[in-house]
């Protein structure tokens, strides 16, 4: 089979068991948001931080490193799996030293949640080499298959082992955050077999010292960025952890994570189509112009339309879907709009860098985010607690749009006031005609509402939107699939 035709197979099933799997996720938490208690999650989300940061500071590129490799690959294999085991060991052993100090510091609890996600994450380092060997391949039928039965089987387990805690009595004594804690560390697990049985032929041999070496030196570099990234993307959930307490931690995380839904989407999109397109045409600052202009594009107009149309719709969707013991969860999905329509232009930007070779640019940019994040986020949750965080968070996501965009200049050419503004400006504006619509209805139910709201939006959106951008859109998006399809011939 053609490399070309394998890619193609691989983008369809990554494509279907993502947004497959995305789609049970988040029916299961629902459930569990419904049958779970703020304060679980919020422990959860703490614990979870402190691990990530002690995976970034141990963190040396090795995944990018054996993607790279091309010979010596036994060797290769060999160095990634002593590596990797390495650091499964050291962020466990890291686990059980911190849990005294953890313990100390917030409670008991946490200490040994963070144990359980540890040895999550040690599962998760034992099936890195295996599952990077079928990438390499283009092997991704297996392994999303893999993924998605274990993303079902694990969430129903989970919802199941969430409704009957309550009911069964050698349970009743345990807080029910560790039925998240089962439901993380058994998915790691399951899907970690997998890999190992879908590779059971893995081409291994002792590592030698050069070799090990050699992916040291090969992910160096990435260590300050996986530091800085930290820093960008879980410092808020540690400062609201700390300062305030674990149930203010819960609704932030479960906003923040439902504002990524539509980013994700959207990213998981861009990064399969933009990447190799970017890296098609990078010696042609002409046609790159074009199609980052009309990448740029989708994403505003996929992703702004989601986000604003989430933060109309907040109050009655948390109540309807979640439940009111969540309301606060509705400011803060308002107030983390700003970085659900920053966040995949940011990541746009980063394809684009990697895409002409200059990959140390987002870099940079992710260490001036790293400041503004240490010097803005204290002070806004120390004043404004759980919504301070969501207003800094989207603040230093703008600062790394506006770096980088400010940086693509010698590489394209993009009116960004057209491209970009002007379309969110649209998207903005679209919720002025629907909620005066919606101040002319009868009043309603909150799911009635609900729906009303959403459609209003959504009718106002498409006018406004595509009076003035569809034909443009249309056009450019024309020209981006016709260059696809040359790609694909080739």
């Amino acid at each position: 089979m053609s490399l070309a035709r394998k890619a193609a197979g691989a983008a369809f099933w990554v494509g279907l068991t993502t947004y497959v799997s995305q789609i049970v996720g988040f029916l299961a938490n629902i459930a569990l948001m419904r049958l779970i208690a703020p304060e679980a999650f919020g422990v959860l989300s703490l614990a979870m931080t402190i691990v990530i940061f002690g995976r970034k500071v141990i963190g040396f590129g090795f995944y990018y490193a054996l993607i790279h490799r091309q010979e010596e690959l036994p060797n290769a294999v060999g160095a990634h799996l002593t590596l990797n085991a390495a650091s499964a060991i050291l962020i466990f052993g890291a686990s059980l030293v911190a849990t005294p100090i953890v313990g100390h510091f917030y409670d008991r609890l946490t200490a040994l949640v963070l144990v359980g996600v540890a040895l999550e994450a040690a599962f998760e380092y034992a099936g890195y080499t295996p599952r990077l060997l079928l990438e390499k391949e283009v092997n991704f039928r297996g392994l999303m298959l893999v993924n998605l039965g274990v993303t079902i089987g694990v969430n129903l387990l989970a919802v199941g082992l969430a409704w009957g805690w309550p009911h069964v009595w050698f349970l009743r004594g345990l807080p029910i955050v560790w039925a998240l804690v089962v439901r993380l560390a058994l998915s790691q697990l399951a899907t970690t077999v997998g890999y190992w049985w879908l590779n059971r032929r893995i081409p291994l041999a002792r590592p030698s010292l050069a070799m090990l070496r050699w992916f040291f030196q090969f992910g160096a570099p990435l260590w300050i960025s996986g530091v800085a990234s930290f820093a960008v993307y879980q410092w808020d959930n540690w400062l609201v952890g700390t300062i305030i307490d674990e149930k203010a931690l819960g609704f932030y995380d479960r906003a923040y994570q439902l504002a990524l839904l539509p980013t994700t989407m959207v990213t998981g999109i861009v990064a399969r189509v933009a990447f190799p397109l970017y890296s098609q045409l990078q010696r042609d600052r002409e046609r790159l112009s074009e199609a980052f202009a009309t990448v740029v594009r989708l994403i505003v107009l996929l992703s702004a339309p989601a986000a604003v149309g989430l933060a109309f719709c907040a109050p009655e969707f948390v109540s309807v879907v979640f439940g009111a013991k969540w309301a606060p969860m509705a400011t803060l999905l308002r107030l983390l709009l700003l970085y659900q329509v920053m966040r995949p232009l940011f990541d746009d930007a980063g394809e684009l860098f990697a895409a002409v070779g200059q990959p140390r640019l987002i870099s940079r940019i992710q260490l001036w985010q790293t400041g503004v994040m240490a010097l803005l986020t204290p002070a806004a949750v120390y004043s404004y607690k759980a919504e301070g965080a969501a207003v800094a968070v989207g603040v230093v996501m703008l600062v790394g749009v506006v770096l980088a965009y400010r940086n693509i200049r010698p590489f394209v050419t993009m009116n960004v006031w057209r491209v970009i503004v002007l379309p969110i400006g649209l998207c903005l504006a679209a919720a002025g005609p629907a909620e005066w619509a919606l101040g002319r209805l009868p009043p309603a139910a909150p799911a009635a509402l609900l729906f009303e709201k959403i459609g209003l939006y959504a009718v106002s959106t498409a006018a406004l939107v595509g009076a003035t951008q569809g034909r443009q859109l249309w056009r450019e998006f024309k020209i981006v699939r016709v260059r696809l399809q040359k790609r694909e011939a080739k």
